[in-house]
């Protein structure tokens, strides 16, 4: 059953700090030695159907060893790099590129995600209609474009997530908005204001 309870309800005192006319994203990519990924990655961003000023797009490089942060450098001059020396693991590295981000709405997204040119749209799309949400992508596999990666997800009785129809194929691609119980950590958006509220706990690696 859906939740109706109304967003004013939620979190009031976020509501008049988020713009709800056309905002500004920050695309938050974490990469640790994934230079092999970084030209898809990146391309597909650079292609999103979404105004270019709008759009911010880093790359938080955790201590990668691989060469990754030249070559964004080298041949990703337009996008804001954050190198560090160390690796922060994943709620560090991300915790630092937020508070470095300049978005109203802060996409965290893994390295090895290709994205749809119309992906960041429908995101900031539910965002506007749920500002104090945190909003999830449905998935594919890159090599497998019809199977199902990431579908929302679900608990077992143990309280533990799963990915709902992991590994399930569509012959057509389906996409329709639904609660979920987590949030996708490949692919997340949520309001800056409401970030530094929640932040990303733990440390994982």
């Amino acid at each position: 059953m859906a939740d109706t309870t109304p967003v004013s309800d939620l979190a009031p005192h976020l509501l008049p700090q988020i713009n709800l006319s056309f905002p500004k994203v920050s695309i938050i990519v974490l990469n640790y030695n994934g230079k092999r990924y970084l030209d898809e990655c990146l391309n597909s961003l650079k292609a999103v159907h979404y105004p270019s000023d709008k759009v911010e797009v880093l790359v938080v490089d955790n201590g990668s060893t691989d060469g990754s942060q030249s070559y964004i450098r080298e041949h990703h001059d337009w996008v804001k790099a954050v190198t560090l020396q160390n690796n922060l693991g994943f709620c560090g590295a991300n915790n630092l590129g937020a508070k470095v981000a300049t978005g109203e709405l802060l996409v965290f997204l893994n390295n090895d995600v290709i994205v749809d040119p119309d992906w960041l749209r429908a995101l900031v799309e539910q965002a506007m209609i749920i500002p104090t949400f945190v909003f999830t992508s449905k998935a594919y596999f890159a090599d497998k474009p019809h199977v199902i990666n990431h579908n929302g997800s679900k608990l077992t009785l143990l309280g533990r997530g799963f990915c709902s129809d992991f590994g399930r194929t569509e012959k057509k691609t389906i996409l329709t908005p639904k609660l979920n119980v987590q949030p996708y950590g490949a692919s997340m958006m949520v309001s800056k204001v409401v970030f530094k509220e929640l932040g990303c706990g733990g440390n994982r690696r």
